[in-house]
């Protein structure tokens, strides 16, 4: 009887210092070097974070959540303009001479090449340049390059600086003034005609000036 005894005291005496031990460690955990002591929110505290989803291993709770922006961008979904980097840029002819710089292309509806050009709209065509001299005319010379051969597009235009130009649109300009080494957005809606067939084709798509090429780039197309 008196060894049970001796048990059940041994017992309650190790339940005893094992709950001050733990309340000690914790009162060490709770301080720092200067002797405050740090409050950890409670788990229903109201803290300003991003909206947050499951990883890409929801079943492991250690795995860190992913931003709802970053999540989308994973799951293929394109983020908005001005989160991506635009197209890749694809020089017509190395060799060529161009007059700009060209810094971002960007095609309404196209994220990654082929881009899928519609019979019937309009996808509009955006490019960042930047001129190495002054510019004061701009050709539109656009043409389609099918099995090596170029076909001549319908929509040439011979005044196409002011129309085009976002920054002489917004002061109403007349006149087409473009100093060097300054950066411009350039906005064209490049019409897809209904009469088109239905064909894979690079756009060779030329600004000028004069006889100059101002910039040039390829555009691997899909017209459906």
């Amino acid at each position: 009887m008196s060894s049970k005894i001796i048990i059940i005291l041994g017992i309650v005496f190790c339940v005893i210092a094992f709950c001050d031990s733990s309340k000690l460690v914790k009162v060490v955990l709770n301080k720092n070097h200067n002797g405050k002591k740090h409050h950890r929110p409670a788990s229903n505290s109201s803290v300003d974070l991003p909206p947050c989803q499951p990883g890409l291993n929801p079943g492991n709770k250690m795995a860190p959540c992913v931003n709802m922006t970053v999540q989308q961008g994973l799951n293929g979904t394109v983020l908005n303009t001005t989160e991506t980097e635009g197209l890749k840029i694809v020089e017509c002819d190395k060799k060529a001479r161009t007059i700009a710089n060209i810094s971002r292309i960007e095609v309404s509806g196209c994220s990654k090449y082929p881009c899928l050009f519609k019979r019937g709209d309009s996808p509009k065509i955006k490019v960042l340049f930047t001129p190495s001299q002054r510019v004061n005319q701009m050709s539109l010379n656009i043409g389609g390059i099918i099995q090596g051969k170029k076909v001549p597009f319908p929509y040439n235009d011979n005044n196409h600086c002011v129309s085009t130009v976002q920054e002489l649109k917004t002061k109403s300009s007349t006149k087409c003034i473009l100093n060097k080494n300054t950066t411009y957005t350039y906005e064209f809606s490049m019409p897809i005609l209904s009469s088109y067939p239905a064909i894979s084709l690079y756009v060779n798509y030329n600004v000028k000036q004069g006889e100059k090429n101002l910039f040039c780039f390829l555009l691997p197309v899909k017209i459906v």
